[in-house]
């Protein structure tokens, strides 16, 4: 939570846009390391293979680890496209060209997108929109609380 008050502070006193994403369905995006398997779900059960398990190819909500798998995902996508995990928040994603900054903050399946170059960040936007299914909230007007 500190770090969403300093984006918003950085953001007023730099005259930056803060823009808010929310990703669909995230935890069914994660790949998951491990093999897991769980009985046939009711309505779907096979006549004469009552006794057979699905082995699950991604993951599901509810999984234990399915927060794990988004995160390790969208943390490896950000890595991916040039992006630096900040030492002191590892939700926190820096990346910066000449003078131009992006600062992405993840809080689950919500992006907030902070920036100084407009082109730039709407060019992140369609490369995120491109991976990951989301709604784009356009710019911020209240987060979590706040």
């Amino acid at each position: 939570m500190p770090t969403v008050r300093i984006i918003f502070a950085l953001s007023i006193a730099q005259g930056w846009k803060v823009f808010q994403l929310d990703i669909k369905s995230a935890f069914v995006n994660g790949s998951l390391d491990v093999e897991i398997f769980m009985n046939q779900p009711k309505g779907f059960i096979v006549e004469c293979k009552e006794s057979f398990l699905c082995k699950l190819k991604k993951s599901l909500y509810g999984l234990k680890k399915a927060p794990r798998a988004w995160y390790r995902k969208i943390s490896r996508y950000f890595v991916d496209i040039s992006f630096s995990k900040c030492f002191l928040d590892s939700n926190l994603y820096v990346v910066t060209q000449g003078k131009d900054v992006v600062l992405i903050l993840l809080y689950v399946d919500d992006l907030l997108i902070a920036e100084n170059n407009k082109e730039i960040i709407q060019e992140g936007i369609s490369k995120l929109k491109e991976t990951f299914e989301m709604i784009d909230l356009a710019l911020l007007h209240y987060y979590l609380g706040m």
